[in-house]
């Protein structure tokens, strides 16, 4: 108050409509007038100011000067950007929901034929593994699916003991029906004393199953 306002506000390029503003409201070719700007300060600071100027009369109509009211507007940027990354979610989370129920109507189809299949299939016999395979591919799309149901409230992971060898293991028999796969030798050896870890079973197994994927 009382200090010529380029000792807090330096005239420089970043800062021209502001000053232009406050000058042409001296001048007494200005009038009441809000508008924001982002304005640099003496030490360097950008600052997103609202700013309201209302110019000074006597009471012949001569100018006297302006009164400069300020808000800084950086937490109502910062509620503006939140805002509109929740309105992102939930516009990705309806699209997600959509496509989960596009590929779960077919997915039902192909288990109960699976399982048609199994029953058709003497125990003891190779085709029967497949169908169990089936399944259980079945179950990991059921819970991607899931988990695109709930993009905006993700479900907590599940963390538990895991043997990582036989995982490894299954893993590798799904591979292996796929077709780009089946004719590429795999041998498998696994460390007998290998430590169990803690971790989400079905996330263990995707990672595990896109670094096959990327080695065959």
């Amino acid at each position: 108050v009382g200090h010529p306002i380029r000792r807090t506000v330096p005239d420089e390029p970043t800062n021209s409509a502001f000053l232009g503003s406050v000058g042409q409201a001296l001048s007494g070719a200005g009038r009441a007038s809000s508008a924001e700007a982002v304005v640099r300060t003496r030490d360097g600071r950008s600052v997103q100011l609202g700013y309201t100027i209302t110019p000074l009369h006597t009471g012949a109509r001569q100018p006297m000067g302006v009164v400069v009211t300020f808000k800084d507007l950086a937490e109502r940027r910062r509620a503006e950007q939140l805002m509109q990354r929740a309105e992102n979610l939930a516009a990705i989370g309806t699209m997600a929901s959509q496509i989960a129920h596009e590929i779960r109507n077919p997915l039902a189809a192909i288990s109960g034929l699976s399982d048609i299949l199994r029953e058709a299939t003497p125990a003891g016999s190779p085709h029967r593994t497949c169908c169990d395979n089936i399944q259980e591919s079945i179950e990991r799309i059921n819970f991607i699916c899931q988990e695109l149901l709930t993009v905006g409230n993700p479900v907590p992971r599940s963390l538990a003991s895991v043997d990582i060898n036989p995982l490894v293991h299954r893993t590798l028999e799904f591979a292996r029906y796929e077709r780009e796969n089946q004719r590429v030798p795999v041998r498998e050896e696994y460390a007998p004393d290998l430590p169990r870890v803690v971790g989400d079973l079905d996330r263990l197994q995707q990672v595990v199953l896109n670094i096959v994927r990327n080695a065959y």
